[in-house]
């Protein structure tokens, strides 16, 4: 977990957008409103548009598109471990869902997700009003037809690397200090720190004997 804010903001006339303040943020933003609508000038009084105190969107799209945003969560959950940084949501209209990473930089993998989470036989995804999240960071969909959606895997999941607790294929250093966060601050035990793969030994617990077992594999 990051704390970093991912901010679905409903447009007025023509733009849904998608605003992102980082974790160290002094807060005190101000995105726009009402001089911008995403990256565009409405005319409108409030700010002055394009003006470098504003913070644009990482992401906007017009309503060719949709028409209402609903924002969702960074997956950090434990069933599919490669999404684990990926930011979902969607929009109320088109029934449209997306999702991408974001580095606090740039954005990569933005990905249409409609098909590949349409549930089977006669169920149907429709007005998305908003997402969920459970203890252990695997997400929902909820829809207005008062219907909640499980995202699953869609067959077998690799198992992790043992000890690559940031899942690049390494382990490395930046394990280490995931897993002393992990460990040492109860704010972070939630999601991915939930996580079997932390968990070394089996016990049910991640301890200090857990972190011993990942000395023995980060000096090989």
């Amino acid at each position: 977990m990051t704390h970093d804010l991912y901010i679905a903001d409903v447009g007025q006339n023509a733009w849904e957008e998608i605003g992102f303040q980082p974790a160290a943020s002094a807060g005190g933003v101000n995105y726009g409103w009402r001089c911008m609508e995403g990256n565009h000038c409405t005319g409108l009084t409030g700010c002055t548009c394009n003006s470098p105190a504003l913070t644009l969107p990482i992401h906007e799209y017009g309503h060719a598109l949709g028409c209402s945003i609903s924002g969702g969560y960074v997956y950090r959950g434990c069933a599919i471990p490669d999404l684990r940084g990926t930011y979902f949501f969607a929009d109320y209209c088109s029934n449209t869902i997306w999702s991408f990473r974001y580095n606090g930089l740039t954005m990569t993998n933005f990905l249409n997700r409609t098909t590949e989470l349409d549930p089977a036989g006669a169920l149907a995804i429709s007005s998305i009003t908003s997402f969920g999240e459970d203890a252990r960071g695997e997400l929902y969909v909820c829809d207005q037809g008062g219907e909640v959606y499980r995202i699953l895997p869609n067959g077998p999941v690799d198992p992790p690397t043992p000890h690559d607790y940031d899942n690049d294929g390494d382990v490395d250093l930046f394990d280490a200090a995931r897993f002393v966060a992990c460990h040492a601050d109860p704010g972070m035990l939630f999601g991915d720190c939930l996580c079997d793969v932390f968990d070394s030994d089996g016990d049910g617990d991640v301890d200090v004997a857990d972190y011993a077992a990942f000395q023995v594999a980060f000096t090989g």
